[in-house]
Order: structure tokens, then sequence, then C-alpha cells
């Protein structure tokens, strides 16, 4: 990575942008990784689980089609506002690509997924011990995806 010093706006922007193309393809991992599941371990779309939990839990009624721009504009939000955090740490402290990409992807898995993470606490998802092996390790590969594009993409935004 070139190591030109950018601005705030410009790290965090880029960040922004690239985990915007990182979060899409977590998205389509994800979905990929589903469609191998057997039916009983799938676990659908956790943000719009988590946006129809939090809409239930305010006595709010939602159409299918407000909960999905719902869904949409939160994870497109999570995605960008974790890279611009990305962006500039990355563009400040330099550290390892991979290794930056992969403790991004592992901190999103850990907000999200354990027993103290989002989804078990909305009641979206049992948590990881409730689960099969297989079901409670299927979110890990989708992450990994998300950190190693978003450092990809950053890389190919600042280089």
């Amino acid at each position: 990575m070139s190591h030109r010093r950018m601005s705030l706006g410009e790290a965090a922007l880029k960040g922004a942008i690239a985990a915007s193309i990182g979060g899409l393809a977590m998205k389509l991992a994800w979905d990929a990784e589903q469609k191998l599941l057997p039916e009983s371990e799938r676990l659908g779309s956790p943000t719009k689980g988590a946006v129809e939990a939090i809409a239930r839990k305010r006595d709010v009624e939602l159409s299918d089609a407000q909960t999905s721009a719902a869904a949409a504009a939160f994870y497109g939000g999570t995605m960008a506002g974790w890279g611009a955090v990305f962006g500039v740490v990355q563009s400040r402290f330099h550290p390892p690509d991979a290794l930056h990409a992969l403790l991004l992807g592992g901190i999103l898995y850990s907000l999200n997924f354990p027993k103290f993470g989002l989804l078990p606490k909305l009641g979206v998802l049992p948590s990881p011990g409730q689960q099969s092996t297989t079901g409670a390790t299927a979110p890990i590969v989708p992450h990994i995806v998300f950190g190693l594009t978003t450092a990809a993409a950053f890389k190919a935004l600042t280089d």
C-alpha cells in the first residue's frame, strides 16, 4: 500500500467505499453459503431479522418492503461506518492488510453472533452453543470474505 499521507476524510471515504464493496462480497458469500446448508440450519438474513426484532420491540408494524429497505440501509450504513474506521486506522498505522482485514471481520462477527452479540440479544438467532456446529460456524466465512475484500478494495483505492 502506498504510504502517502491522505487526509482523515479521504481515508474514511475510501474506507467506506471499500467496505461497501466488502459488504456486497459478504452478502454474496452469505447467500451462497446459506444455500449449501440444510434448510433446517439456514439463518436467513440476520440484518432483516434485527430490523424486524427492533420494530417488534417498539410496537412498529413494517411492511415487507419497509423491512427490506430498512435492512438494506442499516447494512449499508454499518458497512460504510466500519469501513471509515478501517480506512483511518489503515492510513495512519499501516497494519498488515491481511491482519487488519481479519481483525475487522472478527470484530463484526463478535459484535453480532456470539452469545453476548446483538443477534442473540435481540432473539434473532440462538447463541452458537444452541446451534449445530455447522450453523454456529457458518457466519465466520462471510466475515472473513468481508474483511479481506475490504482490505483489497481499500488497497486498490489508495495505490
